[in-house]
């Protein structure tokens, strides 16, 4: 009813006598196009007084589970990554995949997901992959409002984590 008001409003000019004033547009602190570096990454939210947080997530493995991709989705970027792959080849580069961030919680609730996901990835992905699911669990205090968007110390730490992965995977 709100909604249907405000766009009356807005569209036959305060026709809709009576109805609330819509919301004026209040500008996100943290997703903005000026929360990009020079580098594409966000961070916006590393300035925010204190990092907001959503969590600890709350996940709940269903009766009968499910892929954590969906078959199609899976193949396309499995058929992107594997592209990209055979293009920096062709230029002398290397490739490496290394998997997200993933909150405790949401392993811990979805770990075989996580293990059969790893497992295909590992049959069809033509790039090296240095790192299984659990070597990127981080505790649910180092993300930020989503279950793949750290916060600083969570950027820290899996900074640290990807350093050593590659550390152990280029040849000396």
């Amino acid at each position: 009813m709100r909604f249907a008001c405000a766009r009356a409003q807005f569209t036959s000019k305060n026709v809709c006598r009576g109805c609330p004033a819509p919301p004026r547009f209040v500008a996100d602190p943290v997703y903005r196009r000026s929360g990009f570096d020079r580098h594409g990454d966000l961070t916006s939210h590393l300035s925010v007084e204190q990092e907001k947080r959503v969590g600890p997530w709350k996940y709940v493995e269903s009766a009968e589970p499910r892929p954590l991709v969906a078959d199609g989705t899976h193949a396309e970027i499995i058929a992107l990554l594997n592209s990209f792959a055979a293009a920096a080849r062709a230029k002398n580069a290397r490739v490496y995949y290394l998997g997200p961030p993933i909150p405790e919680s949401r392993y811990a609730a979805r770990k075989h997901a996580f293990a059969a996901y790893d497992q295909r990835m590992r049959r069809e992905l033509e790039i090296p992959i240095l790192s299984a699911p659990e070597d990127f669990v981080l505790p649910d205090d180092k993300f930020f409002d989503s279950n793949y968007h750290l916060n600083r110390a969570g950027r820290r730490l899996r900074t640290e984590k990807i350093i050593a992965k590659l550390l152990e995977a280029l040849p000396r």
